[in-house]
């Protein structure tokens, strides 16, 4: 009876529980515990599969060296008897940067009892701390100091080599320097399990843990946040927007002390995390890049506060203040950047050029890789700079140090001079008055900050709001179709042309006569600044896209009458000084103009060379070209473009227009101009057209930035449409078409052989093709869909994508030490000091631009347009015109017989590239060219030494160049 009560007693608490929702509650809990428990196993197992796959047997090298330079790893050739390391048992060469580093080397696992390690051939010094063989996965060997010292027995051309401080030191002579272990390096040492493999797999299962927990997680950490959060919102609102001088003042302060803060975070932690997971990964690309962030730097700490300290400032102003002191905020960047002599240069890749340093040298890359693609702006540009700075301080408009009858600085990439006409490139004013340094840096953050302030105007023109003006400067600024190219004149093209439309804008806005005066003056000095630029192939298509904008402008103020006679009459008043100006250059730069159309190339016209068919497909390879690897079919420059959505803008627009949407007149316009530039960079060249259109000045690939540019201020003032005012496509037909986008994507592009290729070439090159493809169909139904949420996260996605294409590109730079403080240059400088001369370079045209920038007289170097009488001298009977008479990187050697121009180089056996040029000259020419001085990496002839026609004057102790002396 007792037990049926019982029961029966059960049975109903069990009913009462069931009535409560007791037993549901745990129900679900019970179903949610092996839902995440399914999760953590799959994720798990996920993770391990991808980390067992992508594992292979390495020898992993904690070591220093001194310099940048390569090694190599030698891995037994099994020849029992003979000697066991040969060029095919031998791994691909491992850059190495300056400073402290772990180097992962893929080995095969027969190989790996014996190694060499090759130091290759810089001489510097090279300290070893560990070298661990790991032939599996869970079994490695691990060597000390004291081991490498003692089992690496085997050493050649090593000066001297030493245990020191738990590590050893090795002196290398930079011929064959290199150390071999002789035995077998598995019976050496006792195996262990691998600590990094079991590190790896603790770190699956804790990234399996977190993404298994992650809401529960976050709802803590949201926790935590709120409190922190709202003990700094207390002290935010009283120093926020101050209403007097002490809460200002305290306001500033909170920021410095923030941004000093979060900048030593950053330099001192974060960047040694990211540098120590790139290793860990091994992506070799951002091992190089974090290098330089395993030990601490206070002059980048000192950029990141810049950086920091400018952006708090902006949340301390909030939205609308920021918006109104914009341009004061721009200043102080300005300012501040100059002040630390910051730039975001690749003159650092010298420092691989040329080795020896000056006692004063200091690395001028603090962060980052130098991109040798890059070489108009470090190897060219920059050299044309700094030739005009050191040498005198005029400065002068025809400088006869670079050319016999003075090469024309303005055609000549455009350098700073003492003219009115610096006046219209207003990023080279920093030289007439700064030290040449912080003049570089000036110039290199003016034109990043116009051009992110130009593109905000004209955006936030074109949509009315402040956040897509935001939105689409951030575009513009991180584009890779414009970052690849930042050095060159294009970027400020873009600024100019932006800066001139908004100020015609400003100018039917102006209730003021003041104001609508300083606008239109505006207007005309932005068009004259964009005509200097003196680039056609994209000044003419880039005109075309800015040329509907302003139709829309027109079209908005009719009722102004900007046609009107008063106004015709303020237009043509106001043109006239400007075009005297113009009239000014030319009668200046007319002959060098003359003279460069005249050339073989470029001429007067350009080549019309088509696309490849794949050519939009690049697009998929923009995000990872400085982030993993440059492609191997092109270079990474000539690849770069614009996110442009063209296959969705398009269609979208012309459905838009069937409907009737009478408010898409803007975006309309855009699309067709930009689609019809596509058109007529697509299809065969029609040369009557071209001519007619000016478009023969152009070529395809430069045509396709404008049309680049053309459809992302067609998104730019699309979006808030979609956001708002125009309906988008319903979200099962928008899930339809990008669906079938992104098998089309997937399709076309694992068939394209380039595309690829090139993410097969990569560890998990697939995934990230995958991810890729699905990430720009998933903004692209962000688009089709419409809505304020929607516009918003497309918005957001397309400046982080921008972003993360073309924040690697940049090293941070400070100074410019790599280009002056290197010992050869110094002695260049010594030596020209005490008997000037005029300079021959043998052996190298880029450090001929070296040697220019020093501010010596030259014959050598990259030649704009070609210098007429030091040619005739050479080759009176024009027998190589069609060789020099062009835009040409010369090399120029001496000879004891007949001058000839050569595309071979026989003294180190192979073509030259491109527009590079070799001129042998004999004495008797070097004579009547006033050369006095030869530097030289290449062997001069011997009789002209033994016969005392000429001297050594120096040798560098580093590196090989030597410093000859013609005698008189």
């Amino acid at each position: 009876m007792e037990e049926e009560t019982a029961k029966g007693a059960g049975h109903t608490r069990k009913q009462r529980n069931l009535r409560a929702g007791k037993g549901v509650c745990t129900v679900d809990k019970t179903m949610r515990i092996w839902k995440r428990a399914i999760i953590f196993i799959i994720l798990v197992a996920v993770g391990f599969m991808f980390y067992i796959q992508s594992w292979e047997p390495h020898v992993a090298i904690d070591m220093q060296s001194d310099i940048a330079t390569s090694i190599n790893l030698f891995y037994d050739n099994g020849m029992v008897g003979e000697y066991r390391f040969d060029d095919t048992h031998m791994s691909e060469a491992v850059p190495l940067s300056a400073g402290r580093q772990t180097v992962f080397i893929p080995v095969p696992k027969e190989g790996m009892n014996r190694i060499r390690l090759d130091f290759g051939t810089s001489p510097g010094t090279m300290t070893l701390f560990y070298i661990t063989v790991q032939p599996t996965l869970f079994e490695e060997y691990c060597f000390d100091s004291s081991d490498i010292f003692n089992w690496f027995e085997v050493r050649n051309d090593i000066i001297n080599s030493e245990e020191k401080d738990g590590a050893v030191v090795y002196t290398v002579t930079g011929t064959d320097g290199f150390i071999a272990a002789d035995t077998d390096l598995t019976q050496a040492a006792t195996a262990r399990i691998s600590l990094k493999t079991v590190t790896a797999l603790a770190a699956v299962v804790a990234l399996a843990c977190v993404l298994t927990w992650i809401d529960i997680l976050a709802r803590g950490f949201a926790k935590i946040f709120r409190k922190l959060y709202q003990l700094g919102h207390d002290l935010w609102v009283y120093v926020h927007i101050p209403n007097d001088y002490k809460r200002a003042v305290l306001g500033v302060g909170v920021c410095a002390v923030s941004a000093a803060c979060i900048a030593l975070v950053i330099d001192g932690v974060l960047l040694k995390i990211l540098y120590r997971a790139a290793v860990f990964l091994g992506m070799d690309t951002m091992t190089r890049y974090f290098s330089a962030g395993s030990s601490f730097s206070l002059l980048r700490a000192g950029f990141f506060f810049i950086l920091v300290f400018v952006g708090m400032l902006c949340l301390l102003l909030g939205g609308e203040r920021t918006v109104r002191y914009r341009y004061l905020l721009a200043t102080l960047l300005l300012v501040l950047m100059t002040c630390g002599e910051y730039t975001g240069s690749s003159l650092g890749f010298y420092d691989g050029m040329l080795l020896g340093n000056t006692e004063e040298y200091q690395c001028s890359t603090l962060l980052g890789i130098p991109q040798g693609i890059r070489g108009d702006e470090w190897a060219t540009e920059k050299p044309y700079y700094f030739a005009q700075v050191n040498g005198g301080d005029d400065l002068p408009y025809y400088n006869d140090k670079l050319m016999m009858d003075g090469a024309d600085m303005i055609v000549s990439a455009f350098s700073p001079v003492k003219d009115p006409i610096i006046l219209f490139r207003p990023s080279l004013l920093g030289f007439l008055f700064l030290p040449a340094a912080n003049a570089f840096a000036f110039y290199w953050w003016w034109k990043i900050i116009t051009l992110f302030m130009s593109a905000f105007e004209l955006c936030r023109i074109l949509t009315g709001r402040n956040r897509y003006g935001f939105y689409g400067a951030m575009i513009f600024t991180f584009a890779p179709a414009i970052r690849w190219w930042l050095s060159q004149s294009t970027t400020e093209l873009y600024t100019f042309g932006f800066f001139a439309v908004a100020c015609y804008y400003a100018y039917f806005q102006a209730e003021r006569r003041v104001l609508r005066g300083l606008s239109i003056v505006g207007v005309f000095y932005f068009l004259t600044c964009y005509i200097l630029t003196i680039y056609p192939a994209c000044q003419v298509p880039v005109a075309y896209v800015l040329l509907g904008v302003v139709i829309w402008i027109i079209w908005r103020n009719w009722d102004k009458h900007p046609f009107a006679p008063r106004r015709l009459c303020t237009y043509v008043l106001v043109a006239l000084p400007f075009a005297g100006l113009l009239v000014r250059f030319w009668l200046m730069s007319g002959p060098a103009i003359q003279t460069m159309l005249d050339t073989v190339y470029p001429g007067a016209t350009r080549a019309w060379i088509s696309l490849p068919a794949e050519y939009p497909l690049y697009q998929l390879i923009n995000p990872f070209t400085a982030f993993i690897r440059h492609p191997d079919f092109s270079n990474s420059c000539e690849i770069s473009q614009f996110y442009s959505f063209g296959i969705i803008t398009v269609p979208l627009i012309i459905w838009l227009i069937v409907r009737r949407q009478k408010k898409v007149l803007l975006p309309a316009l855009l699309c067709g101009i930009s689609t019809l530039l596509a058109l007529i960079a697509w299809l065969p060249e029609m040369p009557i057209i071209n001519q007619i259109t000016l478009l023969s000045m152009s070529y395809p690939s430069r045509m396709m930035i404008a049309c680049g540019i053309g459809y992302t201020l067609t998104l730019i003032s699309l979006v808030p449409m979609l956001e708002e005012e125009i309906q988008g496509i319903c979200t099962r037909k928008a899930l339809v078409i990008c669906g079938a986008l992104w098998l089309f994507l997937l399709s076309v592009g694992s068939n394209c052989e380039n595309v690829f290729s090139y993410f097969c070439a990569v560890r998990f090159g697939t995934v990230f093709f995958v991810c890729i493809v699905t990430l720009l169909c998933y903004m692209a139904y962000l688009l089709l869909r419409g809505g304020r949420r929607s516009c918003t996260y497309f918005m957001s996605l397309l400046v982080a994508l921008n972003v993360f294409s073309t924040v690697w590109i940049d090293p941070i730079t400070c100074g410019t030490d790599s280009m002056f403080e290197k010992t050869t240059m110094q002695a260049i400088r010594q030596l020209n000091a005490e008997d000037p001369g005029r300079w021959m370079v043998s052996g190298s045209p880029t450090i001929s631009n070296l040697v220019s920038a020093q501010g010596v007289a030259r014959v050598s170097g990259t030649y704009y347009y070609p210098d007429w009488t030091m040619m005739e001298t050479i080759d009176p009977n024009h027998e190589y015109e069609h060789y020099w008479n062009q835009y040409a990187h010369i090399d120029m050697r001496l000879t004891v017989g007949e001058n000839r121009v050569e595309i071979y180089d026989y003294e180190k056996s192979e073509k030259v590239d491109g527009t590079n040029r070799i001129i042998y000259i004999n004495l008797e020419t070097a004579n009547k060219l006033g050369i006095k001085y030869i530097f030289t990496s290449v062997r001069v002839p011997e009789e002209l030494v033994s016969t005392g026609a000429i001297e050594l004057v120096y040798e560098d102790s580093i590196d090989p160049w030597q410093i000859y002396a013609i005698v008189e």
